[in-house]
């Protein structure tokens, strides 16, 4: 999390990196290395960003967190509100230009982009069984690389939260944090066989 937000510092960043190779093998470079790559282990460039990001984001709940009856997405993980969840509801809501400061301090390219719907939407919509004849406006939020059961689950209660609109979460793979550093760790075979040192 701290890599995401501002980055390890310095110091510490070195300090973890030279004990995970002295606990796993220099092997583990190659994973350390798919880790920087992915931008979830990097050291810190700038201010720490975390705190704007968790009052601007409500990424933190002020209270304890009801499991059993949810207020927020915040539920999803425990208290923890998905970013990617509430980036999207925030665009669904008016867009993200009156947290542009935020958005800029957030790494990746952005652009926002709203499709009208096309003429005569409102008569297919009254075919397909709507029978008021208004259609709610469809989000669809495309991940790539992956998406948890979790922020699938957020997403599930945001549509049954908000009557106005429905959220449609295509992905190229489901997953966990089992899986991901599956995908994330080097496979290292060794093909020296013990018969050929000994001959």
């Amino acid at each position: 999390m701290l890599s995401l937000t501002s980055g390890i510092k310095s110091k510490k960043y070195d300090a973890l990196k030279r004990e995970l190779i002295h606990t796993y093998g220099f092997a583990t470079l190659f994973t350390i290395n798919n880790l920087e790559k992915l931008g979830l282990f990097k050291k810190q460039v700038r201010r720490m960003l975390w705190p704007t990001l968790k009052k601007v984001l409500k990424l933190l709940p002020e209270g304890d967190v009801n499991l059993s009856n949810p207020t927020d997405i915040n539920f999803a993980y425990n208290g923890y509100a998905p970013l990617s969840v509430r980036l999207v509801e925030m665009a669904a809501r008016g867009g993200w230009k009156r947290i542009s400061d935020v958005m800029d301090a957030l790494p990746g390219k952005r652009f926002e982009y709203v499709q009208d719907a096309p003429y005569g939407a409102q008569n297919e919509s009254a075919n397909l069984g709507n029978t008021s004849g208004n259609k709610k406006p469809l989000t669809l939020v495309y991940f790539i690389g992956g998406v948890t059961f979790a922020e699938v689950s957020a997403f599930r209660y945001l549509n049954e939260q908000e009557s106005g609109r429905d959220y449609l979460i295509a992905t190229t793979k489901l997953i966990n944090g089992k899986t991901m550093l599956e995908f994330i760790t080097e496979k290292i075979t060794n093909n020296l066989e013990k018969s050929s040192i000994y001959e």
